[in-house]
């Protein structure tokens, strides 16, 4: 039988043994000091990802070809008001789109019906089988569209009519075929300089603090821990012939690589690993602002360590 004396060295190791299990357990929960292994592979792929979808631009074009051979057309004037009816395979606002040449540059007056039943616009037409126009509009990363200007009167009577109606007292003065919607990708001058602060991605700013905190905001919006980095620019020259340890080009917006979204550079020794591809960048026309499909090369490039 065992005496007083060993039982309580007996019920101390079994207390100490409890409490080293629980001390143990703890330590295997919260791991102190022990940092979340993150692949670079996979984080380069959300932040390439983020900044493609982000920034993302579409333009379309579709032809509308008007074809006055097999219409009641005699030419008596240089330019006409053509009344269009027809069921469009578009939708949205009117200054969404805008309606061309063939030249792409947008007519000076045109017209289109909240529902899209009718088309009005002045150009010269001749008798032809192939007077051709585009309607073009665009979309955003977000869904929205770059607007276009109003333009001037294209209201009946205000020129020369010829038209497609065979509702009477109209005959048909010509025939219409709305082409194949052609579509265009790539990026949005305007979404690259979008401050984050108004719902884009570029967090640079003069001032310290804000540059940080915009840093970090893209870091929580695009899932990217807080641990590592990243930068994300593009580089004025299309092809792989730059030097994309130029550091000071990075520094200086002028140069042929344009920052977009970083806070600090990669510290010495630090292991970078790079993402990049050739795109183009979309670009406002320079007399009128508008998206036109006018755009230029460029190459997005990812940086992360």
């Amino acid at each position: 039988m065992m005496d007083k004396k060993g039982a309580s060295h007996a019920d101390w190791a079994v207390s100490l043994g409890i409490f080293l299990l629980y001390i143990l357990s703890m330590l295997m929960l919260i791991q102190p000091g022990v940092q979340p292994f993150y692949k670079n592979d996979e984080l380069l792929n959300v932040v390439t990802e983020n900044y493609k979808n982000e920034t993302s631009f579409v333009f379309y074009k579709t032809p509308l070809v008007i074809d006055t051979i097999k219409g009641d057309f005699t030419p008596e004037s240089m330019e006409y008001l053509v009344t269009i009816n027809a069921a469009f395979p578009f939708s949205g606002l009117p200054n969404d789109y805008a309606i061309t040449g063939e030249d792409m540059v947008p007519l000076e007056n045109f017209y289109i019906a909240n529902d899209w039943s009718v088309v009005r616009f002045k150009a010269p037409i001749t008798d032809t089988p192939d007077n051709k126009f585009y309607i073009i509009n665009n979309k955003l990363a977000d869904g929205s569209s770059k607007s276009y200007l109003d333009r001037g009167d294209a209201s009946p009577g205000s020129g020369l009519e010829i038209s497609n109606s065979d509702i009477a007292p109209h005959t048909p003065n010509f025939t219409l075929i709305i082409g194949s919607t052609e579509t265009l990708q790539g990026v949005s001058a305007d979404l690259l300089e979008r401050d984050v602060d108004d719902g884009g991605i570029n967090c640079l700013d003069a001032d310290e603090t804000a540059h940080e905190r915009k840093y970090n905001a893209i870091k929580g919006q695009w899932g990217f821990p807080r641990s590592k980095d990243f930068i994300v620019l593009y580089s004025n020259i299309a092809s792989a012939q730059y030097n994309p340890t130029d550091y000071d080009s990075v520094e200086n917006p002028t140069g042929n690589i344009i920052p977009v979204c970083r806070y600090e550079l990669p510290y010495e020794q630090a292991s970078v690993v790079v993402e990049e591809w050739a795109t183009r960048m979309f670009v406002p026309n320079e007399i009128s602002g508008e998206y036109l499909g006018e755009t230029k090369p460029i190459r997005m490039v990812v940086w992360l360590w």
